[in-house]
Protein backbone atom coordinates (compact mmCIF):
# COMPACT_ATOMS: atom_id res chain seq x y z
CA UNK A 1 0.00 0.00 0.00
CA UNK A 2 1.33 3.43 -0.89
CA UNK A 3 0.56 6.61 1.01
CA UNK A 4 0.67 10.07 -0.57
CA UNK A 5 3.68 12.05 0.62
CA UNK A 6 1.55 14.98 1.93
CA UNK A 7 -0.34 12.50 4.15
CA UNK A 8 2.91 11.02 5.45
CA UNK A 9 4.23 14.49 6.25
CA UNK A 10 0.98 15.44 8.01
CA UNK A 11 1.18 12.29 10.12
CA UNK A 12 4.78 13.09 11.05
CA UNK A 13 3.80 16.64 12.01
CA UNK A 14 0.89 15.44 14.14
CA UNK A 15 3.12 12.98 16.01
CA UNK A 16 5.85 15.58 16.57
CA UNK A 17 3.25 18.05 17.92
CA UNK A 18 2.28 15.40 20.47
CA UNK A 19 5.85 14.85 21.62
CA UNK A 20 6.81 11.70 19.73
CA UNK A 21 10.41 11.50 18.48
CA UNK A 22 9.75 11.16 14.76
CA UNK A 23 12.16 11.46 11.85
CA UNK A 24 11.04 11.20 8.25
CA UNK A 25 13.44 10.15 5.52
CA UNK A 26 12.11 10.64 2.03
CA UNK A 27 13.78 8.15 -0.28
CA UNK A 28 13.52 9.60 -3.75
CA UNK A 29 13.18 7.24 -6.71
CA UNK A 30 12.29 4.36 -4.39
CA UNK A 31 9.54 1.95 -5.44
CA UNK A 32 9.00 0.16 -2.10
CA UNK A 33 11.39 -2.65 -3.00
CA UNK A 34 13.00 -2.89 0.44
CA UNK A 35 15.78 -5.23 -0.61
CA UNK A 36 17.24 -2.86 -3.20
CA UNK A 37 17.94 -0.18 -0.57
CA UNK A 38 17.89 -2.26 2.62
CA UNK A 39 21.41 -1.23 3.65
CA UNK A 40 20.49 2.45 3.51
CA UNK A 41 17.11 1.94 5.19
CA UNK A 42 18.60 -0.20 7.97
CA UNK A 43 21.33 2.38 8.58
CA UNK A 44 18.71 5.13 8.99
CA UNK A 45 16.69 2.96 11.37
CA UNK A 46 19.75 2.08 13.47
CA UNK A 47 20.86 5.73 13.65
CA UNK A 48 17.42 6.67 14.95
CA UNK A 49 17.07 3.82 17.45
CA UNK A 50 20.64 3.94 18.78
CA UNK A 51 20.09 7.48 20.09
CA UNK A 52 17.27 6.32 22.34
CA UNK A 53 16.92 4.11 25.39
CA UNK A 54 13.97 2.30 26.90
CA UNK A 55 12.89 3.75 30.23
CA UNK A 56 11.47 0.48 31.55
CA UNK A 57 12.39 -3.16 31.44
CA UNK A 58 10.64 -5.55 29.07
CA UNK A 59 7.14 -6.73 29.85
CA UNK A 60 6.12 -10.23 28.90
CA UNK A 61 2.72 -11.75 28.53
CA UNK A 62 2.25 -15.49 28.22
CA UNK A 63 -0.32 -16.59 25.67
CA UNK A 64 -1.83 -20.02 25.92
CA UNK A 65 -3.70 -21.94 23.28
Amino acid sequence: MLFPLPSVRATRDALVERGFPVELRELWNHNHNYYVRSGEINRYAWEFLSRRALTEGPKYKEYRR
